[in-house]
């Protein structure tokens, strides 16, 4: 597995703890509906003013692109 983190570490991280961690599987389940819930909040946020219409947009836009690499395995 790559570590995206852990750079500063100078021993090898606990392969209990590797196990613990590796959620993965679980965490792939949840990711249509965790971007499902982004998308809702966005346009949350621009309907309390806080984006502009032009900000929720671009990130209603990333956020599909996820969604899309989501259901494509990526």
């Amino acid at each position: 597995m790559t570590r995206l983190w852990g750079g500063r570490y100078s021993g090898d991280i606990d392969q209990r703890m590797w196990r613990f961690n590796a959620s993965i599987g679980v965490d792939i389940r949840l990711a249509a509906a965790d971007v499902r819930g982004s998308q809702a909040y966005a346009r949350a946020l621009e309907h309390a003013k806080v984006l502009s219409a032009a900000e929720a947009k671009e990130i209603a836009r990333g956020l599909e692109v996820i969604a899309n690499e989501i259901r494509e395995g990526i």
